[in-house]
């Protein structure tokens, strides 16, 4: 579609949001066409490409050493998701399961596998009641409105008179507890018996940030990606924690805020005609661009390093030091990796002469350290100074190490080595979606990984000048993701989303994969991640 054929109304709606319409013209082409998959050519695997940190306690100690300057760590949370999808199956099983009783509830059950399921995750849902994170307030809830205590409450009049539709209510809906429209990093995630105490992702974030530079000093700064209609309420909850762990740990807390900017929204496109989806009035429809879009407000950090981490991936207390050796592992590898790209940098951006030979041996020794391969071709093709260049290209680029866990079914990016457009090789985060699975020999190579990414990534976004990247310049814009939706009224259509933000928007960058501790990695995608018996054993502990 050419830009003339946009109307006046859509271009003000462009304009509102800071959207050139000539950047909607590239979505429209990249919505109109297939997803550019991604070649890869192997998996990463241990000491091809994933490093095992044998040498683990020499990496902390180099943390440590480096911790003791006071160093400016940011910690980068993505915290604009609400919790809606993680109560999908409980609004469910209250919006379509109609029976008064259990005898009637189990007797269908018996006939249908889809009410089976919603069955089954009541009773798994009753029976956690007691261990939930939310007990106190859902408790005290249940207790105003039904003068009896929930505890008390056997399975059968759970399902009478279908109060389990009203206890569903007391958690989710508006006059309840509103968690259905709560921001998921502002729910309870753990509840410690002992001290009878729940902590919301957003507090356990702040407590991991502060006990990680505990000792040392300096300052514990977070940033975290929200929603604009959800800022006061983070506003409201870090007032209270940030008294309780600066006293707890000791160390002074940082916090800012920024929203996903609307510039970079998306547009959509009706699957059957290709048309840009509109509302009701005929007005454009902009949505949020996917996690992608965030690299714009990394970019925006002053700071020379930033950990990543998701807000629904937070530990329980008692795995905190676990959590902390992971980290400063990365730390220390990212030190280290640092140290070997600044030194040949400087090399080879300073007139000292290096002899062919010695260039090719540099070469060779970058690749295996750094994880890249340079096309045989373009480097033998080259002019000698051409190669320098090229070597000196591949360095410059801002740095990232990425924590890795054995694959054990848990969906997310994973470590593979992949094939450029020129020929060469690097390793990258590739999501499923990206690779083409209808090829058998891509298939396979897909299956063969070992190894996936829980996003616990520390970055370094300064060169070996001193100066800060401009991280928008090392983005791979064919790693776009285009998937298919429907909407309420019952129209398909394909939504657009910016190269992940650890995918394609870093495909550019230094990629390093250390192996850490598994039990590191605690995702929550649905309550019943919630309910989970490791995660309550772990907070009962």
């Amino acid at each position: 579609m050419k830009e003339e054929l946009f109307t006046e109304k859509d271009r003000a709606i462009f304009q509102l949001a800071g959207i050139e319409p000539a950047e909607i013209t590239e979505q429209l082409t990249k919505l109109r066409s297939k997803q550019n998959n991604v070649k890869v050519v192997k998996a990463c695997r241990l000491n091809e490409g994933i490093t095992l940190s044998v040498n683990s306690e020499n990496l902390i100690s180099i943390a440590e050493e480096y911790l003791k300057r006071k160093p400016r760590l940011i910690n980068f949370v993505p915290a604009s998701g609400a919790a809606s999808r993680m109560f999908a199956s409980l609004i469910s099983a209250k919006n379509s399961f109609a029976f008064d009783s259990l005898n009637k509830a189990e007797e269908f059950a018996l006939k249908c596998n889809a009410t089976a399921k919603i069955l089954g995750d009541l009773k798994i849902f009753f029976k956690s009641l007691e261990i939930a994170p939310f007990k106190n307030e859902l408790y005290k809830l249940y207790k105003n409105n039904f003068s009896e205590d929930l505890s008390s409450l056997s399975l059968e009049n759970f399902f009478k008179n279908e109060r389990f539709k009203k206890i569903i209510e007391l958690l989710t809906d508006e006059n309840g507890l509103n968690y259905l429209n709560t921001p998921k990093g502002l729910l309870p995630f753990h509840l410690y018996p002992k001290a009878n105490k729940a902590r919301t992702a957003f507090e356990e974030h702040l407590r991991m940030g502060a006990q990680f530079i505990a000792g040392f000093g300096g300052v514990a700064a977070f940033h975290f990606t929200i929603s604009d209609e959800h800022i006061q309420q983070f506003k409201e909850q870090s007032q209270h924690s940030l008294a309780t762990v600066k006293e707890e740990f000791g160390v002074s807390l940082e916090i800012s805020y920024s929203n996903q900017k609307r510039s970079t929204d998306t547009i959509s496109i009706i699957a059957e005609t290709g048309e840009i989806l509109r509302d009701q009035a005929g007005a454009v429809i902009l949505r949020q661009g996917g996690h992608g879009a965030l690299l714009e407000n990394l970019n925006l950090l002053d700071a020379d390093k930033v950990y990543i981490r998701n807000i629904d991936n937070v530990a329980p207390q008692q795995v905190a030091e676990k959590t902390l050796k992971s980290r400063k592992i990365l730390l220390g590898s990212l030190l280290e990796a640092k140290k070997i790209v600044f030194e040949n940098a400087k090399l080879l951006d300073s007139n000292e002469i290096i002899s062919p030979e010695n260039l090719s041996l540099l070469r060779k020794n970058l690749e295996k350290t750094l994880n890249f391969q340079i096309s045989e071709n373009l480097w033998q093709t080259a002019e000698e100074s051409q190669r320098r260049k090229l070597l000196l290209e591949k360095l410059n680029r801002p740095i990232r190490v990425c924590g890795v866990v054995k694959n054990q079914g848990q969906p997310g990016g994973a470590p593979y080595w992949v094939s450029e457009s020129d020929g060469s090789m690097s390793v990258q985060l590739v999501e499923a979606s990206e690779i083409d699975l209808n090829n058998p020999e891509q298939h396979k190579i897909f299956q063969s990984s070992s190894h996936f990414n829980p996003v616990d990534i520390i970055c370094s976004l300064r060169n070996y000048k001193g100066e800060k990247f401009n991280l928008s310049l090392y983005i791979d814009k064919t790693r776009f993701f285009r998937s298919k939706k429907i909407t309420s009224s019952g129209i398909e259509h394909f939504i657009l989303e910016h190269p992940g933000l650890w995918n394609g928007s870093m495909s550019n960058w230094i990629t390093l994969f250390v192996e850490i501790d598994g039990d590191t990695f605690w995702p929550c995608k649905t309550i019943f991640d919630l309910l989970d018996k490791r995660r309550i054993d772990y907070c009962r502990s």
